[in-house]
């Protein structure tokens, strides 16, 4: 089936299905929402740049720009908001320790829409953090829009202290198997 296909099965069943792709820029996670097929050639912050200035149809957000990683040392993306329409809002993080506060402040200073997503690369993760737009009618447009101008409310159940901890030894866990079922695909067993 094809993504055209996808996107009309979705609609039969009340979905909207937007094209999007995650890249990464210098380790920092990007989503591009209504993303062409030209995102994929984005290397770094000025590709994103001009690719934004020629796609105004396209949404981009900042995935948990603050997460343990190399952004906590050097952070690039301060200083390169004008290539974003959002910073994410993560399901991941707990009461005791929330790596979203640096993104909702970074949000508020630069006037950027603060959006709480599944980021569900795993099902078990969706639904977890979502927000709930004020559309009148279901449309890429009109979501982009209750977006841009914070027509949404984010809800979120934090996870326990311990889920935080233990995520990124299940993540480590899900990646090996799937290198496994990868390896035995491409020899052929």
């Amino acid at each position: 089936m094809g993504s055209q296909d996808l996107i009309k099965y979705a609609k039969t069943k009340g979905i909207i299905l937007i094209p999007g792709i995650e890249i990464s820029i210098k380790n920092r996670h990007v989503v591009i929402l209504n993303a062409t097929s030209e995102s994929e050639k984005i290397r770094n912050f000025d590709d994103l740049r001009k690719y934004k200035k020629t796609h105004k149809e396209c949404f981009i957000i900042s995935a948990h720009p603050y997460f343990p990683g190399l952004n906590m040392i050097k952070d690039l993306i301060s200083k390169n908001t004008d290539c974003f329409d959002g910073i994410e809002f993560s399901w991941w993080y707990s009461p005791l320790i929330d790596f979203n506060k640096k993104g909702l402040r970074l949000a508020q200073e630069k006037k950027l829409p603060f959006i709480g997503t599944s980021d569900t690369h795993r099902l078990k993760t969706f639904g977890i953090t979502y927000c709930d737009l004020e559309i009148k009618e279901h449309s890429i447009e009109n979501i982009f829009e209750a977006l841009r101008n914070n027509r949404f409310k984010n809800i979120s159940i934090p996870l326990k202290t311990w889920q935080l901890l233990a995520m990124p030894f299940i993540s480590a866990r899900d990646n090996l198997w799937f290198a496994k079922e990868s390896l035995k695909r491409l020899i052929g067993k």
